[in-house]
């Protein structure tokens, strides 16, 4: 058994964040705007049942002794006693019952990328380095009990390289090293054990592929690992334990790049991938998922087992409490919103808490509405807001699924930035760790566009000086303090997407963001595709903007 552990003092950077980000939220604009835009049906979401108390396994003790990470070779051997030998590998239901939408988006404007209409060439520095594959992931995990929090888990990982030539490696983010342990029982590929190579406080694990993975060839690597469900003190933790709730964010094996875990709040940089996850807790139990339950729940003794698959999910996420109550309603263009909410929370009354969905509803459709159309569909059926649990002073986004702070002084705000995600950073991925601009500056942007009732609102024109250029890395903003860190990608990211909607005019600003949508949905989008769409849609020169904001070598290239 490996064992991989995060040093205490990582944990460092959120407690900080956690303040500033409920402070920023609180200033940005909170108000609603009267104005409603027609919604357009772009969803079937007929029969979609909502997610209910679930059930447990019980498993032998785990094993809590810690080594450093090193250079190990997996095998059938490393099975250890928190094991569960024999457990079924799950399949994934074809992929035409996973429900989703097909994306569109507005009829072309007057320009395309490139004086000639052809592509520009990519500036160095823009290249995507995540690996060119199609990615399943089935996963059958069991929660102990609420009170040990521990979480067993099997997760199927099936790969097939779409490039041309071969993979001899491919890298996997742990993100639960980050926050808690994280204990590897056994990894095998196509049964047999293979290489790893953990790094970066065991956040990175190198899989070695050997045999490389041929081109169109398809191979099948199997982790079965144990999470414990711990309060990190962090309340920006995405896997943990928070009062009444225990968090599974990115809590699974998942591929990525070799940068290393974010020092900061950004999730890891991924590919979309579908999804089946089967997940067995306590019937006390509620269950918040990022995606659909796929059949009806199993129920055995105590216990309630859940199939959820999700369609081109960026993550999947699951949220546990005793004690959610959900309201379910339905859009007018047929979204399923699912408010977990905790029964004991606020220390106010019902009609109070009643109020307070309500408003997070009516934020809820709203936002769904406009950017569905002035963007591009919603792509799932659903989408769940989730109270977090007392240490969250702000929200964090998963796939159709945010988990936010229901007591936050500006909600409405919170409400839309963290909708907005579904589309900046679920939908249209971004290299979360280099380009932190695009996908917070534009939730900050459309969220205050929704909450404020203004798109205009975040813009200061670039007028306020800012700490760091705009294309800072997260890793250049680490020194940073936490309002320099906000002010530098949030307010800033913000106001550039304001200060180009302004200058192209709102028709312009709009067909561009569906073209990117168009392009980029369930794909990775860098600074220079956000650029030139931007550029090739305009009917102005965005030269003096895009100078206003950043120091990216290759801007006179933006045609």
């Amino acid at each position: 058994m490996t064992h991989l552990r995060r040093p205490m003092q990582i944990s460092r950077h959120h407690s900080w964040m956690a303040l500033l980000i409920s402070l920023v939220l609180i200033v940005l604009p909170a108000c609603m705007g009267d104005d409603e835009v027609d919604r357009a049906s772009t969803v079937d979401s007929s029969a979609i049942p909502t997610a209910i108390p679930a059930t447990a396994m019980t498993t032998s003790t785990m094993v809590t002794s810690t080594v450093t990470p090193t250079t190990t070779s997996a095998s059938p051997s490393m099975t250890s006693a928190s094991a569960t030998p024999g457990r079924p590998v799950p399949t994934m239901p074809p992929l035409s019952q996973v429900p989703t939408a097909t994306p569109t988006a507005r009829p072309a404007a007057n320009r395309t990328p490139g004086t000639s209409g052809a592509p520009l060439p990519i500036p160095i520095g823009q290249e995507e380095d995540l690996p060119d594959v199609e990615l399943t992931y089935a996963i059958d995990a069991q929660l102990r009990d609420f009170d040990s929090g521990i979480v067993d888990a099997l997760s199927v990982t099936t790969v097939t390289n779409q490039g041309s030539t071969p993979l001899d490696r491919l890298f996997f983010r742990i993100a639960p090293a980050h926050f808690n342990e994280f204990s590897l029982n056994d990894l095998t590929r196509d049964g047999v054990g293979i290489e790893t190579i953990a790094s970066d406080n065991g956040t990175t694990l190198e899989v070695i592929l050997d045999p490389p993975l041929a081109p169109a060839a398809t191979t099948e690597l199997r982790f079965d690992f144990v999470v414990p469900l711990r309060d990190t003190g962090d309340g920006f933790a995405s896997i943990g334990r928070d009062g009444a709730v225990l968090r599974l964010g990115v809590w699974y094996p998942m591929i990525s790049n070799d940068d290393g875990y974010p020092p900061l709040l950004d999730p890891p940089y991924t590919l979309t991938a579908h999804y089946e996850v089967r997940f067995t807790a306590p019937s006390d139990v509620v269950v918040a998922a990022s995606g659909e339950l796929a059949g009806p729940p199993a129920t055995r003794g105590d216990d309630v087992t859940y199939t959820f698959a999700l369609a081109n999910g960026r993550d999947f996420a699951l949220m546990l409490s005793r004690e959610y109550e959900i309201d379910e309603r339905t859009t007018a263009s047929g979204i399923v919103v699912r408010q977990y909410t905790l029964a004991s929370g606020y220390g106010i009354s019902d009609e109070t808490r009643t109020q307070i969905r309500d408003r997070a509803f009516d934020v809820a459709e709203r936002a769904l509405a406009e950017f569905a159309d002035n963007i591009g569909p919603y792509p799932w059926p659903s989408l769940s807001l989730v109270e977090a649990g007392p240490g969250l002073g702000g929200g964090i986004e998963y796939t159709a699924l945010t988990i936010i702070s229901y007591d936050s002084g500006a909600l409405e705000n919170l409400v839309a930035h963290e909708i907005a995600h579904m589309w900046f950073y679920a939908a249209i991925g971004t290299r979360t760790q280099d380009d932190p601009w695009i996908d917070e500056g534009a939730a900050t942007f459309l969220g205050n566009g929704i909450s404020g009732g203004s798109y205009a609102a975040s813009s200061d024109r670039g007028e306020i000086n800012y700490v760091a250029p705009l294309d800072s890395s997260i890793f250049d903003l680490t020194g940073f303090n936490g309002g320099e860190w906000v002010a530098a990608v949030y307010t800033q990211g913000g106001s550039f997407f304001a200060d180009a909607y302004v200058t192209m005019g709102e028709d312009a600003f709009w067909t561009a963001m569906a073209a990117l949508y168009t392009t980029q949905v369930f794909e990775i989008a860098t600074p220079w595709e956000v650029l030139t769409a931007l550029q090739s849609y305009s009917g102005v020169d965005l030269s003096p903007v895009f100078e206003r904001y950043f120091t990216y070598p290759w801007l006179d290239a933006v045609e």
